[in-house]
């Protein structure tokens, strides 16, 4: 969970490794977690609002949070009118895997 909200992110996966293409100058992959945003571009609070209030003035359409009794797990929600989820993410898929070639 310390990895996640370490940065603001472009993009989240947990098969992203050091060697993902980013997208623009600035941006980070962060092995296992995501593509994080430069950190001149990111906003020194993190925004916060209300699950059950839908604030049409506000920036985000959708949002990661981490589900707390899971933290490996992600619930995407987007803004349709109010904040709907729209699906889930496991951190955990190929944590500490080791393939053998033969």
């Amino acid at each position: 969970m310390a990895a996640l909200l370490a940065h603001d992110w472009e993009q989240i996966g947990p098969d992203i490794t050091a060697d993902t293409p980013i997208m623009l100058p600035g941006y980070r992959p962060v092995p296992g977690v995501g593509i994080a945003f430069p950190e001149q571009d990111t906003e020194p609070q993190p925004i916060t609002g209300n699950l059950t209030i839908t604030d049409a003035t506000a920036a985000a359409s959708w949002m990661y949070l981490i589900d707390l009794a899971r933290p490996d797990t992600l619930l995407l929600f987007a803004d349709t009118g109010r904040w709907t989820p729209t699906g889930r993410l496991d951190m955990s898929v190929c944590r500490d895997a080791v393939a053998a070639t033969g």
